[in-house]
């Protein structure tokens, strides 16, 4: 029995969605080690330091529930099933409701593991809530049509089902069995340490929270000095009293040495939201994809409107702190160039942004007609940063007025990787006045 389940967490998680290539590559060294117990000692450690690493990186907090995952495999097979439970319960908390399928699998783990300690009850539901989100799962699969992956996703839905059947039997075994009073004295013990144990995960937590919050204030602060820099850098007074107001600050004595706050007009603090943005010039320095290059600044929303009625944004975590947004698959860029400045129906000019869907990280294709930014095979480091171009049969082509920047590329030098769905001009002087 313990070979088969060991045999079945392996497939769990050699099945998991998985994206990101540094990801994919933990994953095979994982099952690659966890052959041998040695390998299996070797690798929980690492994974230990690697879970450290993304704790404390906000960017990397979506690994955290593969590392999770993978540590409950490694705690599996190295008998450890405690441990194994309580990584699995984490992940499957990490991967949430947008991974169903991610979710679906470390509640088998954590079924897995609550068997081999004699947990069956619990094992049940983390079973048959499994079996729910796989079915949907399998629905969602069926009408896009992906009908290999649903026949991967049914043989493992049919061998969940028959260690729920075994699972079952098990418990009304070990209920026949347990009819003394000392057995029953001992199942409550064990109760109670598995509560003790979930207490401890909850604190766990909370304390991976206040790291989070933590970090948030420190990425608040370098926000604003590095906002009142640039304003003291063009000497714009106006624009430094505007930043000091935003972040709700007096200004800075240097007797005192600290910011003293200001008391807000409005009844809540509110807090807008900062989203990266990336340049192709900072790119083409060093000679990167723009996709691949780091966030030149920072753009934030302060109101968004819904029905036709303006609404300001606060954030109900941290008042009047920023909200953070790491986009993967949407991003914000920085154009530099006139080469699509009679664009229909809106012209893209120097430095404006675009707001860009990433290609491959999301189920969109490129058609004719669109407006993309595609990489080019090139030696240049200006060009191989990327570049935005109408997307025709016969290859990307400029909409300009400037002939020296009417440039055009053919299809088999170029690849798509993203494409134009938005942009973004400054707003006129005379407008703001008015």
């Amino acid at each position: 029995m313990f070979i088969s389940y060991d045999n079945l967490f392996r497939e769990l998680v050699e099945h998991l969605d998985v994206t990101s290539p540094d990801i994919q590559r933990m994953r095979q060294g994982v099952l690659a080690a966890c052959r041998t117990r040695g390998g299996s000692e070797q690798i929980a450690w690492q994974l230990r330091e690697q879970h450290a690493e993304f704790c404390a990186c906000v960017d990397t907090l979506d690994n955290v529930p593969y590392c999770d995952m993978f540590f409950a495999y490694t705690s599996y097979r190295l008998n450890d099933f405690e441990q194994a439970v309580l990584y699995a319960r984490r992940a499957a908390q990490g991967f949430g409701e947008m991974l169903a399928w991610n979710k679906a699998m470390a509640l088998v783990g954590s079924a897995l593991g609550r068997i081999q300690r004699a947990r069956y009850t619990m094992a049940e539901q983390d079973l048959r809530q499994a079996i729910q989100k796989i079915k949907s799962c399998i629905r969602h699969e069926e009408n896009l049509g992906n009908y290999k992956k649903v026949l991967k996703q049914k043989r493992i839905l049919q061998m969940i089902e028959k260690v729920l059947q075994e699972t079952g039997s098990l418990r009304r075994q070990t209920q026949r069995r347990h009819t003394t009073p000392s057995r029953l004295r001992a199942f409550t013990v064990l109760r109670r340490a598995e509560r003790r144990s979930e207490r401890a995960e909850r604190e766990a937590r909370a304390a991976r929270l206040r790291m989070i919050t933590l970090l948030w204030e420190f990425q608040l602060t370098l926000w604003g000095l590095r906002q009142i820099i640039r304003a003291r850098q063009q000497r714009n007074s106006p624009a430094l009293r505007e930043i000091g107001l935003r972040l709700r600050y007096r200004k800075r004595s240097r007797e005192a040495q600290q910011f003293q706050p200001i008391p807000s007009t409005s009844l809540f603090p509110s807090s807008p939201m900062i989203v990266g943005v990336q340049s192709f010039v900072v790119a083409g320095q060093s000679g990167t994809f723009v996709f691949d290059s780091q966030r030149e600044d920072d753009g934030g929303i302060e109101e968004i409107t819904f029905a036709g009625i303006r609404h300001r944004i606060y954030n109900v975590r941290n008042a009047g702190m920023p909200i953070f947004l790491h986009a993967r698959v949407y991003r914000w860029l920085r154009v530099t160039g006139n080469s699509m400045n009679q664009a229909n129906p809106i012209p893209i000019s120097n430095n404006d942004y675009v707001l860009v869907v990433d290609t491959q990280l999301s189920d969109v294709q490129a058609q004719y007609g669109d407006i993309v930014v595609a990489s080019i095979h090139s030696s240049t480091d200006l060009e191989r940063a990327g570049v935005i171009k109408r997307y025709t049969p016969n290859g990307l082509r400029s909409e300009t007025d400037s002939p020296t920047e009417n440039i055009s590329y053919p299809l088999e030098k170029i690849d798509v990787r993203g494409i134009v769905i938005a942009v973004a001009k400054p707003i006129a002087t005379t407008q703001e006045a008015t």
